[in-house]
């Protein structure tokens, strides 16, 4: 699919989340109460830019087949939340995608995170093109996918990539930064890091 499909750029705009989704309940159903496809289409965009993937899930079940981009976006809603795909959607092929795609296969978990050197600089310049919040929830995700994979420099290249966004280090960010200083052959700083997590009754503290 072309990077397009993926743009966040657009998904939310500057008001709050509850404004924008009210606005949208109010204009889904049009004359007759036929859904609008436009309409359902954005406020799922404005669930999955929230990382509320159930939620943009919910609502595609409520209306089923009418989003144009139905399966693509109840594969974004899953990857989200770091939920197993379902079969058959765009995120599930087996062709080494490029770019936003590419990224997005990789986050999915059903094909593997590291393909070569050259589809991998297209994914981590498309994570680059992410909104920083994006990158700030998904950077974790792909880091650890690649940990899986023993990729730890192309591991390195995204913490480096993710740490650069300005604002508070998630669980998440520091529970992947652990386990990636450990496969670097660093264990003290990533035991303080899981301790840390441990000891702050941190959401991801079990894992840790």
């Amino acid at each position: 699919l072309p990077d397009t499909a993926f743009d966040m750029t657009g998904w939310s705009d500057r008001r709050p989340f509850r404004t924008q989704a009210a606005d949208y309940s109010r204009r889904v159903l049009g004359e007759f109460d036929v859904p609008d496809p436009l309409i359902l289409s954005r406020w799922a965009q404005l669930d999955i830019r929230n990382g509320l993937g159930l939620e943009a899930e919910m609502l595609l079940d409520a209306f089923p087949g009418v989003a144009p981009e139905e399966a693509l976006y109840r594969d974004l809603a899953r990857t989200v939340e770091g939920r197993p795909l379902g079969p058959g959607g765009p995120l599930s092929r087996q062709t080494a995608c490029p770019g936003a795609h590419g990224l997005w296969q990789a986050l999915g978990g059903a094909v593997p995170a590291y393909r070569s050197a050259e589809h991998f600089a297209g994914v981590q310049s498309a994570l680059g093109d992410l909104p920083p919040d994006m990158r700030l929830r998904l950077g974790p995700m792909l880091i650890t996918r690649l940990l899986d994979a023993d990729e730890e420099s192309a591991a390195r290249l995204v913490y480096d990539t993710v740490a650069r966004v300005p604002g508070e280090r998630s669980p998440d960010l520091v529970l992947a930064e652990a386990r990636l200083v450990a496969a670097e052959g660093n264990p003290v700083p990533a035991l303080q890091a899981l301790t840390g997590l441990v000891e702050s009754d941190a959401p991801n503290g079990a894992e840790a």
